[in-house]
């Protein structure tokens, strides 16, 4: 008797993505991976990763692989640049799916520049100090855990949840952070809306510093996912919440 097996085969392309020099702390435009499945199987896609040297400096935003991809058919992938300091950045990106072989990587690279600067004053750069200008704003999403009731088969229980709030906050903003920080990105359905820095003040509260937004964000519900780094070991951890 002869068994034959069929399954999926992720086949990323390009291999690499290569970046151009982006200005530090700003977003560059997307690039695209397209995924394809080279297999018999349907292709599930459970997960998009950062790994390598600088993985905090690349971001998903856009995901098409949420649903089973047929034999043969593709989807794509957005990945943006958004350099955390000046020099040169690399690391990969990790596909993780129910092809045996996961995951199916693609090298990911670039360079971090300097922030925009401004053409000099009628004077040259020995002029006059001018104006200071009016304080910029930024947007602070504010967590607290919260319980609510479900139902699930016929029983109520109660389950712990986190409530968000945003507001623009203007003036002097001080946070204390230590050498360990927290990213932070907020997505919903596998978009990313905005990226920043996570605080835990204590007691459930997290203050989310927003300095990447892609996306308005609405109310609604959102997963927020937070990467630490210890030595050379990487932490992600995924929390359900809703902005109000």
């Amino acid at each position: 008797m002869l068994i034959s097996y069929t399954a999926a085969a992720a086949q990323a392309s390009p291999a690499t993505l290569s970046f151009p020099t982006q200005p530090r702390s700003t977003l560059s435009a997307p690039q695209t991976v397209t995924l394809t499945n080279r297999g018999l199987a349907p292709l599930v896609v459970t997960g998009l990763t950062f790994a390598g040297a600088n993985p905090e400096d690349y971001l998903i935003t856009s995901d098409g692989c949420l649903g089973p991809i047929a034999a043969g058919a593709s989807c794509t992938v957005g990945v943006s640049f958004a350099p955390q300091h000046q020099g040169s950045s690399a690391a990969t990106l990790r596909i993780a799916s129910s092809d045996p072989n996961s995951p199916a990587s693609v090298t990911v690279s670039g360079t971090g520049g300097q922030l925009p600067q401004g053409p000099a004053g009628a004077t040259g750069a020995t002029g006059a100090t001018g104006p200071q200008g009016p304080a910029g704003k930024i947007e602070l999403v504010v967590c607290r855990k919260a319980t609510k009731t479900v139902n699930t088969h016929g029983h109520k229980h109660k389950v712990n949840v986190q409530k968000c709030t945003t507001r623009l906050v203007s003036g002097t903003v001080k946070f204390t952070v230590g050498s360990d920080h927290i990213g932070a990105t907020v997505s919903r359905a596998g978009v990313i809306y905005a990226t920043g820095l996570a605080v835990p003040t204590g007691t459930g509260v997290w203050q989310l510093m927003v300095t990447h937004q892609i996306h308005r964000l609405r109310p609604g519900h959102y997963t927020l996912s937070l990467a630490t780094r210890h030595g050379q070991r990487r932490i992600q951890e995924r929390i359900q919440i809703t902005i109000t």
